[in-house]
Formats: C-alpha cells, structure tokens, sequence
C-alpha cells in the first residue's frame, strides 16, 4: 500500500508552509501528493457542499495557451482575472519540492477552467470532451514536473440522499437515451432497473 495525501480545494495553506507539511507527512510514511483543483482562493466547502468564500474571488493558476486549444477546436479557457505572480511561482516550487523528495505527484481535475462544451448530457457530447481535453492538456504542460491527473467523473449518480447534486433517482434523463445506446446500453431496462430500486428503498 502506498500512501498519498490529497489536497483539495485550500492550495495557500499547504503552499505556504509546505516545506514544514511535506517533512511531517514524509515521518508519516506518505510518498505522494494529489493536489487541485489548481485554483487560488477557492471557497471552503460548508454543510450540503454549499460553498463559502471569504478570500476573494477565485483565480486560475495559469494563463491559457490558445495553440492548445486550437488543436482540438474547442474555445480557449478564460484567462485569470489576476496573475498573482508570487503565487504561482510558490505553486511551482512546492510541486518540485514535492518531485524533489521522490514522490508520485498528481493533479486532481486539471480540467477545471474548461471553457463551454456542447449542449447534450456530458457523457456523450464531443465537444464537451474535446474541451475537457484540452483543458487538461494544458495544464499537464503548464507543470511538466508532475506525474499525471486524477479525474472525478464523469460518473452517473451515485448518491441515494435527495439532496445530493448526484442523487441516484434524478439521473438518466430522457436527453441520454440515444448516447446510452451508443455505449450498448438499453435505456429502458436502465431506467427500468432504476425505479425497481427505488421502488424497493421506499
């Protein structure tokens, strides 16, 4: 068993003492780092996922590279409201120190800051996944030193509390029954198989 830390959302206060975090994790026998999204000023998460900022507005690490995007046709991401140079550069040194130290060093979501993809389910529209690929193609070269990426989704709803954005009743919606056909699925029997559930939960 090999034994990562993930970190997710908070980048600053882990940038910021870094050096301090990465010795008392090494002790602890961790070898490897997941980071992102690599966003600055991201809002804490509070009860029910809702978000809460109190950093300002969150800001992209890096700016686009337009030839990137081009190659896969898709719109270039928005460039970051601010450059915040000095965290950046923090950014880039404590993923090399990371490197540095022999770990494995992955990025959680490099495609956050996709710009639109295209108007049907995300599972199934190309132009989604052409502008999630890029997206991730350009920041696996924004920083050459890391490893890889780690993708969450997409993924079909997995959650049984009403509440939850993936609650598991409120998917598959009539929009992909052709997409699921594509993939070799009967939607009838999906949906089908779906209501029986939920039908024996209640």
């Amino acid at each position: 068993m090999r034994f990562w830390m993930d970190v997710m959302r908070r980048l600053e206060p882990v940038l910021n003492d870094h050096d301090r975090l990465f010795d008392a994790w090494e002790a602890g026998g961790c070898d490897g780092l997941v980071i992102g999204p690599l966003v600055f000023n991201q809002p804490r998460l509070g009860k029910g996922a809702i978000p809460i900022s109190d950093e300002g507005p969150s800001i992209h690490v890096y700016d686009p590279d337009p030839s990137v995007y081009a190659r896969f046709d898709v719109q270039t991401s928005k460039s970051p409201t601010e450059s915040l140079p000095e965290r950046r550069r923090l950014l880039e040194r404590t993923l090399t120190a990371a490197k540095d130290r022999g770990w494995s060093v992955w990025i959680f979501q490099p495609h956050v800051g996709a710009g639109p993809g295209g108007p049907e389910h995300h599972l199934f529209d190309d132009l989604t996944h052409r502008a999630i690929a890029a997206r991730s193609v350009d920041t696996l070269q924004h920083f050459p030193m890391v490893d890889g990426a780690v993708f969450d989704g997409p993924e079909w709803g997995y959650e049984i509390d009403p509440n939850h954005r993936s609650f598991l009743f409120n998917d598959l919606p009539e929009s992909v029954r052709d997409g699921s056909a594509r993939m070799g699925y009967d939607y009838t029997e999906l949906r089908g198989a779906r209501d029986t559930l939920f039908e024996r939960l209640h």
